[in-house]
C-alpha cells in the first residue's frame, strides 16, 4: 500500500550521525545538529523524508520544527514505550506539527487502544509497531528464545499480529521478511523498510538483512528507509536521485 505517496517522499533518509567513545556531550549535540542542517539544506530540495531517532532524543521537537520549516517530512522512529497517558500527552504535542510526521514507530507491546487513539490525534500520520528488529540474525534469536526459535518464526508471529492492530497503518520490516506476512500484508499495511543497501554499498553487522532498491520495491515495500549509502556518499543528492527514480521506475 502506497497511499499513492510521490516517490521523492517514499525514500527516507535516515539523518541520525554516529558517536565515537572520544566525543564529549557538546560534540556529539553538534554532530546531530550537523547531520539534521545536512537533510534539511542539500537533501530538502529533493522532497525526502527525514527519519530521526537519536537526533530527536538530543535535540528533542526542535528538530521536527527544524525539519518541517524546511518543507520535509519528518519518519519519528523513537518505538516509543511508555503508559497510555504519556504516550497520549506526546501526541497531542506532536499533533500541532499539522501532517509534518509523515510515519511513527511504537512499541509492539503497549495499549493496543494507544494505536486507535494515536490514529484519531494524527490521522495523517502512519503509526507503526516495531517487532523483530532488522538486524537480528537467526542465532540472535536461538541465544534469546532456545535452539527451536528463529527470526522467520518471529517475524511471521509479528506480522500477522501487526495486521489486526486497529490504528496501526502501517509495519516495519527488513524487505526480506515481507515475504513471511499474511497474504493480504501488502494490501492492509503500508511497509517501510530499512536496510536498503545498493549492490556496491559495503554491508555491516547493522544489514545482515539488506535488501536493493528496486528489489524492495518489488517485494511490496512502500517507504525505503536508507542511511549511510546516502549520508557518507561523495555525491550523496545523486545518490539519492538515483534512488528515488529507482523507486519511480519500479512502483
Amino acid at each position: 500500500m502506497h497511499d499513492n505517496t510521490p516517490p521523492q517522499q517514499r525514500l527516507v533518509i535516515g539523518c541520525d550521525p554516529k558517536f565515537t567513545t572520544n566525543m564529549n556531550r557538546q560534540k556529539m549535540i553538534d554532530e546531530c545538529k550537523k547531520k539534521l542542517d545536512f537533510c534539511c539544506e542539500k537533501l530538502g530540495p529533493l522532497g525526502v523524508t527525514c527519519k530521526v531517532n537519536t537526533i530527536f532524543r538530543i535535540l528533542g521537537n526542535d528538530a521536527i520544527a527544524q525539519v518541517q520549516q524546511a518543507g520535509l517530512g519528518v519518519f519519528l522512529d523513537g518505538k516509543f514505550f511508555d503508559i497510555e497517558n504519556t504516550i497520549k500527552n506526546d501526541l497531542m504535542f506532536w499533533s500541532t506539527f499539522g501532517d509534518t510526521i509523515k510515519i511513527c514507530t511504537l512499541a509492539e507491546k503497549i495499549k493496543p487502544k494507544i494505536y486507535s487513539a494515536a490514529s484519531q490525534l494524527m490521522s495523517d500520520t502512519i503509526f507503526c509497531p516495531v517487532g523483530p528488529l532488522t538486524d537480528l540474525t537467526n542465532e540472535d534469536f536461538r541465544v534469546w528464545y532456545g535452539s527451536e526459535y528463529d527470526r522467520v518464526r518471529a517475524v511471521k508471529k509479528f506480522l500477522h499480529q501487526s495486521c489486526e492492530l486497529k490504528g496501526a497503518r502501517g509495519v516495519v520490516c527488513s524487505p526480506l521478511d515481507i515475504k513471511h506476512g499474511p497474504d493480504d500484508l501488502q494490501s492492509k499495511r503500508v511497509i517501510i523498510t530499512p536496510g536498503i543497501r545498493r549492490s556496491s554499498d559495503p554491508t555491516d553487522d547493522n544489514s545482515p538483512n539488506a535488501m536493493a532498491p528496486r528489489e524492495a520495491i518489488e517485494a511490496g515495500a512502500s517507504y525505503l528507509v536508507v542511511g549511510r549509502p546516502v549520508m557518507r556518499a561523495s555525491d550523496p543528492v545523486g545518490v539519492a536521485t538515483n534512488m528515488i527514480e529507482e523507486i519511480n521506475n519500479a512502483s
